[in-house]
């Protein structure tokens, strides 16, 4: 007994300095048959009791309190938009426990996985609309609604989802230069196009040129966006505040419009969660790339803990007048 009290007075500080442990909680599908989108909230709470939400045999999930209460307040809203076009859903779970346990309203936004190029190709303008959706459906909850800040609503997006998340915040993209960006070197999902008998000159051409931004997103932070060589008249035109975050090697200034932050040791993958310990083997086996899962779980921790300081500067940054 006596070693039992002398353990738990060593183990009390770590509980007592544990980070608090988000809620989390699923929302209604939306966007109708057609192109359902999944939404998942995840919102600061002072539930002590936690479960792994998520993952998979590759990727692991995030500690999180499934329907917990809602701390009292209200918090800024934050949309995450995360992945290319074959991302599994919850690949932004990690940013978006980080960003609940630091006072936010958090949806992340899972639209239908992508199975062939005729619909991956019109990608670039649904994904944007989907973070209009998610707006929409947390705007007009009656629960929810009573808990955001209106004022504070912004988006954070990875790969396709950065790029939909400028443009959303009032970016132009000129549709001549999107079809034509597997030309030469290509982007990253231009062998998987071609392999399928698609390429980007079969978008609805129309819908990407028509597309406008959502005046409610006061601020945007794209994590390695794609099609980067596409926008027309830079990002001087956006609505919302920009902040673009590179992985890997700087190529470039930054775009007129938008500030700019180059984490040069990563990978575009670190922006996926830790990967589990069969997760390399997994994909190896599987014919994928096993590089997805980086060096290893700590570097990607590494990476994981700069990369959300640079989404949280970009978030703090002062809205456009």
């Amino acid at each position: 007994m006596k070693f039992l009290f002398s353990l738990l007075l060593v183990l009390w500080p770590l509980v007592a300095m544990a980070e608090p442990v988000p809620g989390v909680a699923p929302l209604a599908t939306v966007g109708g048959p057609e192109r359902p989108i999944s939404l998942t909230v995840w919102y600061p709470s002072d539930a002590e009791a936690a479960e792994v939400v998520g993952g998979n045999a590759v990727f692991r999930g995030t500690m999180a309190a499934p329907d917990a209460p809602v701390s009292t307040g209200r918090f800024p809203l934050v949309i995450v938009s995360h992945g290319g076009l074959r991302s599994a859903a919850g690949s932004g779970g990690w940013l978006s426990a980080a960003l609940a346990r630091r006072d936010m309203i958090v949806v992340e936004v899972n639209g239908p996985r992508v199975t062939g190029a005729g619909d991956a190709v019109d990608e670039i303008w649904q994904r944007p609309r989907d973070i209009t959706v998610a707006v929409d459906r947390v705007l007009s909850d009656p629960v929810w609604s009573a808990r955001v800040d209106t004022n504070r609503i912004s988006v954070v997006g990875f790969a396709l989802g950065g790029t939909a998340a400028l443009l959303a915040g009032g970016a132009r993209m000129d549709p001549a230069i999107y079809v034509g960006s597997c030309d030469g070197a290509g982007g990253p999902d231009c062998d998987w196009l071609e392999r399928q008998g698609g390429t980007l000159a079969d978008v609805r051409r129309d819908r990407l040129d028509r597309m406008r931004n959502d005046p409610r997103i006061a601020t945007v932070v794209a994590v390695a966006p794609e099609y980067r060589g596409a926008w027309q008249d830079g990002l001087e035109q956006m609505s919302a505040t920009a902040h673009i975050v590179r992985l890997g090697a700087a190529s470039g200034p930054a775009p007129n419009g938008a500030t700019l932050a180059v984490i040069a040791d990563a990978a575009p993958a670190d922006a996926f969660a830790l990967c589990t310990d069969a997760g390399a083997k997994i994909l190896r086996e599987d014919g994928g790339d096993p590089a997805l899962c980086g060096a290893s779980p700590d570097a990607r921790r590494a990476i994981h803990a700069r990369l959300l300081d640079q989404v949280l500067e970009g978030l703090s940054a002062r809205p456009r007048q």
